[in-house]
Order: structure tokens, then sequence, then C-alpha cells
């Protein structure tokens, strides 16, 4: 259960980062990426995987669309790396994570994939199934610490973090009534101490 105090900071939280447009925006980015890989899936190429993260990157700051929605979100992805990788090893990725939700490969993979990280790994669950994912990075885990006074470590076993790292975001957005493209604006921003 979230204090109240830390409930009203969320809600400030809330009320400054998540204007209507941008959760809108976030989420229509989201479906394009989607589409593509539904459309694609086992047959990426390095263009598809491209155009995924661009859309994943995309946000609306200030009233303008900037690339950098995820770019602290991935840390421990390099973009550009990923799409250094061959097109079999990124549809491995996007076949285990993605399509079969194998949470227990992700370790093995972030090993073995030039680039991915616990973000990116996280990001294509999430994008797999928004209402049950989400996605986990070091500042995000940091905000979700913060805020149910837990210590998840931010390194470590992938799966392990993550199921209690998803388990607690997901009771934040039940008990917030966070929709999914806003979770990352409330951990980020509890994690930078607003």
């Amino acid at each position: 259960m979230i204090n109240k105090g830390m409930l009203q900071r969320i809600k400030a939280v809330r009320r400054k980062f998540s204007s209507p447009i941008r959760i809108r925006r976030r989420k229509e980015w989201e479906d394009e990426a989607i589409s593509i890989i539904e459309g694609g899936l086992g047959r990426l190429d390095r263009a598809a995987v491209r155009e995924v993260i661009e859309l994943l990157d995309s946000d609306v700051q200030d009233g303008k669309i900037t690339k950098r929605r995820f770019g602290s979100m991935l840390v421990g992805s390099n973009k550009m790396q990923i799409l250094e990788n061959p097109p079999a090893l990124l549809n491995k990725l996007f076949i285990q994570i993605y399509r079969d939700e194998n949470i227990a490969a992700a370790d093995d993979l972030i090993e073995t994939i030039k680039g991915v990280g616990q973000g990116f790994v996280s990001c294509l669950l999430y994008l797999k199934n928004r209402s049950r994912y989400n996605i986990m990075s070091s500042r995000l885990i940091e905000g979700i610490n913060i805020i149910f006074r837990v210590s998840i470590p931010k390194v470590g076993p992938f799966q392990e973090r993550y199921k209690t790292f998803n388990s607690l975001v997901n009771e934040l957005r039940k008990e917030c009534r966070l929709e999914p493209q806003e979770v990352d604006l409330v951990l980020w921003a509890i994690a930078r101490g607003y």
C-alpha cells in the first residue's frame, strides 16, 4: 500500500508531466510499433527494427515531438548497437520475448545480442501486453523502490527482479489509476526527486 504523502506526490507528478495529448500520442506510437512487429514477426529486417525503436523513442514534451522517450529508460541498451546484430538474432529476440513471453530467456538474450539490455527486453514484453507488463530500467527501479520503500536491485537475474518490479508497478497502476503510457513518467519523476 502506498502512503498518503506519496499518493499526493504522485498526483502532483501526474499533473506536471502527464498531459492527455502526451498519453494519447505515446499510445499511438506504441500501436504503430506493435503493428510493425505483428506484421513482420519472424522476418523483421533492420529497417523494421529501426522503425520500431524510433516510434518507441517518440514523445511529446512542451507540445513538441521529441525523440527521447526511452533514451533514459533503455539504460543498458544501445539502440545503434542493436541494429548491428544479424536480423536472425533480432528475430530470435522478438520471437522469444515478444511472441512467446519467455522471460526466462532474457538474461541469455541480453548477454548474446549486442546492445540489448533490460529496458529493451521489458519494452518488448510491455508491447505484447500493456495491461500486464511494464518497462523496467535502473531509473524506474529507483522510482518503485522509493514509492514502496523496497530494495529491488538494479542488477542481477532479470526474471527475479522483473517479477517483483512488475508486480509492484501493477499495484501502483491499480491504486493510482495510471495509464500504461504514464507509468514511466511517474516513476522517472519520483526517482528524480519531484
